[in-house]
């Protein structure tokens, strides 16, 4: 659910008093401008920062060697995955691309990734549901592996090449969680073990009876034996012939895969990523406000938590990137036991109100949208 939908939902089942419901409203407008031009300071801070280990800035030749300022990498990756858990991904265990490998292609290829190669690889999930559609060959490839079967909506993608000074950022869309291994630079595509020794037996049975033809068999046992040789030659091409058709298939596969699950990369993927932050925390915030200034607060952001599940249709939806916003704002008050209590939304509206007026006077505002003039409208 976005913003609006989930502003419109909240009012009509909290606010009932006209008064109240409409400045509940002036509320979520300031709540989403404030909310947003903190997002759109971070975002501008880490795109500074990020210009230094930009793929699409930094050329082949100098990708390599000593990283210049390694603090100011590691502030990058940790704002993207602070950026990613407001957003409500979460990581995905190592095992799941283990299981991911282990099942391999669906067209009887064995799939490898190097992951020596990089010095920091991380995937991060977010909305994953399970598949409705699996046939009994990938349910039981999936239970062997140890694998849950499912999408996600999306699926965010963090590399660092060992010895480079790139930092990789992919933001892809419903990604199938046996597919992630896809999601993944430079991987590696062989033949399956049992096709490995066909090949090997039919090419040691060819030079085997190529050798008795020539060289020791006379007689009527030669027709067999050329039979033989036949047969393991035959074999032995189909074996390859299949594996190059199947490999070939396969790369195709995956071109197009990416080609129409990657959403943004690098720069673009780092807007993408706090847009979605963005929203969430929006979200809770007005979620959080409403639910605490309603008395959900009384049992503290376990029990906003609760409640805010209890609109969504979910066991509990976090509310702590919310809360962290309606703190900096003062417009929250913690009391003794964890009790989260706020103001009345006229009150509350003109705080926020006074806050904004500070940015737009600062000339820092950025946004306008919902308030006339950096104003709440009928103060």
């Amino acid at each position: 659910m976005t913003y609006q939908p989930l502003v419109d939902t909240v009012i009509a089942r909290l606010f009932h008093d006209a008064v109240e419901a409409e400045w509940a409203r002036q509320v979520a407008a300031l709540i989403r401008n404030l909310a947003g031009h903190e997002h759109d300071e971070s975002l501008a801070r880490l795109k500074e920062i990020y210009a230094a280990f930009d793929p699409e800035r930094i050329d082949a030749q100098s990708a390599h060697g000593a990283v210049a300022d390694p603090p100011a990498r590691e502030e990058v990756v940790s704002t993207v995955e602070s950026f990613l858990g407001s957003a409500g991904f979460r990581l995905l265990p190592p095992a799941d691309l283990h299981a991911a490998l282990r099942i391999g292609s669906d067209l009887g290829l064995r799939i490898r990734v190097d992951l020596d190669r990089f010095e920091t690889l991380r995937l991060y999930g977010v909305e994953f549901r399970p598949r409705t559609h699996v046939s009994p060959r990938e349910r039981r490839a999936a239970d062997h592996a140890g694998l849950a079967l499912g999408i996600y909506r999306r699926v965010a993608v963090i590399a660092i090449p060992r010895g480079s000074r790139q930092v990789h950022v992919k933001l892809f869309k419903d990604v199938d969680s046996a597919d992630i291994e896809a999601l993944i630079p430079d991987v590696k595509i062989s033949m399956t073990v049992r096709d490995q020794v066909l090949l090997v037996a039919s090419g040691g049975t060819g030079v085997g009876t190529i050798w008795k033809l020539g060289f020791t068999v006379m007689g009527p046992f030669r027709g067999l034996l050329a039979a033989v040789l036949g047969v393991a030659l035959a074999v032995g091409g189909r074996t390859w012939f299949n594996f190059r058709r199947t490999r070939d298939v396969f790369c195709a596969r995956l071109a197009r895969y990416l080609y129409y699950h990657l959403v943004a990369s690098d720069g673009a993927a780092l807007a993408a990523i706090s847009e979605l932050a963005e929203e969430e925390a929006e979200k809770e915030a007005f979620l959080a406000y409403a639910l605490a200034r309603k008395g959900a607060g009384r049992a503290g952001e376990e029990g906003l938590a609760r409640a805010a599940g209890e609109i969504l249709g979910a066991a509990r939806i976090p509310v702590n990137a919310g809360l962290a916003h309606l703190r900096r704002w003062r417009v929250i008050s913690m009391e003794r036991g964890g009790a989260i209590r706020a103001g009345s939304p006229a009150r509350v509206a003109r705080r926020l109100d006074g806050i904004w007026d500070g940015l737009w006077s600062a000339g820092r505002h950025g946004r306008g949208a919902g308030c006339e003039g950096g104003r709440v409208e009928g103060r």
